[in-house]
């Protein structure tokens, strides 16, 4: 399992939740805090996960949705979301 986590795809992602995986703490440049969840998609076809980021502010607001992935990097996800958050948002 050590070696799984480890994985390149995975390594850097930051402030991971450790009681609640897949959680991510984001200051944005120049102010804002954000969480980052990375999320199944319920309707999923069985033979692929399709995953998706949100992004929540610091009152508990969904501010943002990444498209539905196929990636199996959670890296991708969360980079693309924060490339989002950083010119999306004020």
């Amino acid at each position: 399992m050590n070696e799984i986590e480890n994985l390149p795809s995975n390594i850097a992602l930051l402030d991971e939740n450790d009681e609640d995986p897949g959680v991510y703490s984001y200051s944005k440049p120049g102010g804002g805090n954000y969480t980052i969840k990375v999320l199944d998609d319920p309707n999923s076809p069985s033979i692929a996960k399709r995953r998706y980021a949100v992004v929540i502010n610091e009152e508990g607001v969904t501010v943002l949705r990444g498209p539905l992935s196929f990636s199996s990097s959670t890296r991708i996800l969360v980079d693309e979301i924060k490339f989002r958050i950083n010119n999306q948002l004020p």
